[in-house]
């Protein structure tokens, strides 16, 4: 299978992550580099020039320590003929590891550990990290997940969200699952070493507000997926009232009150003039 991988990037793509991408086993056929400001556009223009079999989509701010990281993808596809994505294992800083969040989040019906299946909330669950072997789920890491070619002739990254980010992964995940099997490989390790984004998150916090209920409304729930979404809604906000006061980090309250002001994203046509592509190989 040819393998072509897909970085979207706003300054370029890191040397430390393209060393890390010579020095596997499995080597890919291309590097495509996409720069540009809006992720879902990105990974839209780089899906049109790729050529693989596989198109595989990473974060640029990855770390990659393992030489069988991309075998492990190409792997699973071999072995599930079925399978058209395939997500790896995001092992994330210890501040996002806190038992107190897992109670909460099962409370409220918010994200937590377990098998990668959407809640009837319609918010996402991550695979549990005691899980060692390949399973079969819904939720896929946008940080690391690949797909066969064939998938893009149906689906392409929704542009309609604010940013054209934050949680587009999530939402292009549902709608593919309603047609295609996912599968989770746990062996296909890579590292999330981003500190705790202090003071940085009014953005952030506003367009996931904001998107949380234009995907909500796309998935038409019926009366109980309304009920459930609503309460894990209510949930995350007042979660996030209590994180702001614990760092206290007042960009967190920032975004929440920008909810209620109108936000004005750059034209397509704009966004697209601006991204620049760049092939690079192995």
């Amino acid at each position: 299978m040819k393998l072509s991988i897909i970085i979207p990037t706003r300054h370029g793509i890191p040397q430390q992550l393209l060393d890390s991408l010579s020095n596997q086993i499995y080597k890919p056929d291309e590097i495509i580099e996409v720069i540009g400001s809006a992720l879902t556009v990105q990974r839209n223009e780089g899906i049109k020039v790729a050529k693989g079999d596989i198109i595989l989509f990473l974060d640029d701010d990855l770390t990659i320590k393992h030489h069988l990281f991309l075998y492990h993808f190409i792997n699973t596809f071999y072995l599930y003929s079925n399978a058209m994505a395939v997500t790896g294992n995001v092992q994330t800083p210890a501040y996002k590891q806190n038992i107190l969040w897992d109670i909460y989040s099962c409370i409220f019906l918010l994200t937590h550990r377990a098998k990668g299946r959407f809640r009837m909330s319609g918010f996402p669950e991550n695979y549990h990290k005691n899980i060692n072997y390949i399973i079969e789920g819904e939720v896929l890491y946008g940080c690391n997940m690949a797909f066969r070619r064939t998938v893009f002739n149906k689906f392409s990254f929704c542009e309609d969200l604010d940013c054209r980010m934050f949680g587009e992964d999530d939402y292009f995940a549902w709608l593919l699952t309603r047609k295609y099997t996912v599968y989770y490989n746990p062996l296909a390790i890579c590292y999330d070493n981003r500190p705790y984004p202090k003071g940085k998150q009014a953005l952030k916090i506003r367009h996931t507000l904001v998107n949380l209920i234009k995907r909500y409304h796309s998935r038409s729930p019926n009366f109980i997926g309304k009920v459930a979404f609503w309460w894990a809604y209510s949930g995350f906000i007042i979660f996030k009232i209590v994180e702001a006061i614990v760092m206290r980090d007042i960009s967190i309250i920032k975004g929440i009150l920008l909810c209620f002001k109108r936000y004005e994203d750059k034209p397509l046509e704009e966004i697209r003039k601006e991204i620049r592509i760049r092939k690079l190989y192995v």
